[in-house]
């Protein structure tokens, strides 16, 4: 998915990174505002209406959303081409909800003269469409397999290599919530530092996600061990694939995330020489059907008027016509990575 930067400009009290200089020191403490409390977020109850320190995906079209983060007492104001819409009129509105601007913006005659945008409850596959981005992100299609083979679900705990963006973190997040962990790393300070405030103000607490600036590759996960499963996501990714081995308890499950074939190679090679099992590489495509009604059943030849029934329903058998049509579109989702799977020696490493 190609980053789609809205036509809007989010005023600096509203945006996650204003506050964070990008020269600034990657240990450097960072300023955010206060997070709200486990379970919102990614994880609130979509239900309840929206309040303070909210964070809010805006449809503002087809492939064109953008986030805000509610903070209504500092009078904030989102701006974009349909309008001035203040951070209030969202407070108290459940989401899916129209939000009007209250300036500005329009798109249409009647009641559309006055500028909308639609606030939409944040999931990970809305957050990797609207989230700022630091690095190429893992498209939902490819995340959605990556968590299904590895078998992650409540209380699992995960390793997660190449934090980038978040976008993935979020998606392991949600399918070991509430119970488990990810324990994200990121070689880059910088972008560490940024995910670790991201991750609070979207509802992930640090019962459930942590993020270390830690260079996985040379020093290992640290003193993370008995993980149940590790997602990689290096440029080197055979390089961790021993410290990955130690790292999680035997028979566990790792999934690699290369885009380049030659990567494959040298990951599958390092895997089946530590003993792995099922050592699979996988492509993801997304191929979309636009299904409708058949209009041509109207057109059925039928018996006429006035002949026996049984004429009749020889004629309706004789070319019976589907309800439904699916016409595969012209556009489909090519390359995007390629993704290893395997299932981690049962002997933990320099047992005999």
């Amino acid at each position: 998915m190609a980053d789609t930067a809205p036509d809007a400009a989010v005023d600096a009290s509203t945006a996650p990174d204003a506050a964070m200089d990008a020269t600034a020191a990657p240990d450097a403490a960072v300023d955010a505002a206060t997070p709200p409390p486990a379970g919102e977020g990614m994880l609130r109850d979509v239900a309840a209406p929206m309040r303070q320190g909210d964070l809010v995906i805006l449809y503002l079209g087809h492939d064109n959303v953008d986030h805000l983060y509610l903070t209504p007492d500092n009078f904030s104001i989102y701006n974009s081409k349909f309008g001035d819409f203040h951070h209030v009129d969202f407070v108290g509105k459940p989401f899916g909800s129209r939000v009007y601007a209250r300036s500005g913006g329009g798109r249409g005659g009647g009641d559309d003269k006055k500028g909308w945008i639609v606030a939409l409850a944040p999931t990970p596959e809305l957050w990797a469409m609207a989230l700022p981005h630091r690095t190429q992100i893992v498209q939902p299609l490819d995340a959605a397999v990556v968590c299904a083979h590895l078998d992650l679900r409540d209380g699992k705990v995960v390793l997660e290599c190449g934090t980038g963006s978040g976008a993935m973190t979020s998606c392991l997040a949600r399918c070991v919530a509430p119970t488990g962990r990810v324990l994200s790393f990121e070689f880059n300070g910088t972008r560490a530092a940024k995910a670790a405030v991201e991750f609070p103000r979207n509802g992930l607490p640090a019962s459930l996600v942590t993020c270390e600036h830690r260079d996985v590759c040379a020093d290992g996960f640290g003193d993370a061990a008995d993980a149940d499963a590790v997602f990689l996501d290096l440029p080197e990714p055979w390089l961790a694939v021993g410290h990955a081995a130690r790292a999680c308890r035997p028979g566990g499950r790792l999934a690699s995330y290369s885009p380049c074939v030659e990567q494959v190679a040298r990951t599958c090679a390092a895997l089946r020489e530590i003993g792995c099992d099922r050592v699979r590489t996988v492509e993801v495509r997304q191929k979309e059907f636009d299904v409708r009604p058949n209009a041509l059943r109207s057109l059925e030849p039928r018996a006429p008027d006035g002949e026996p029934d049984a004429k009749r329903r020889r004629a309706e058998a004789d070319a019976p016509l589907p309800g439904f049509l699916a016409k595969p579109l012209p556009d489909m989702r090519g390359h995007t990575a390629f993704l290893t799977f395997c299932t981690l020696p049962l002997r933990a490493a320099g047992e005999t």
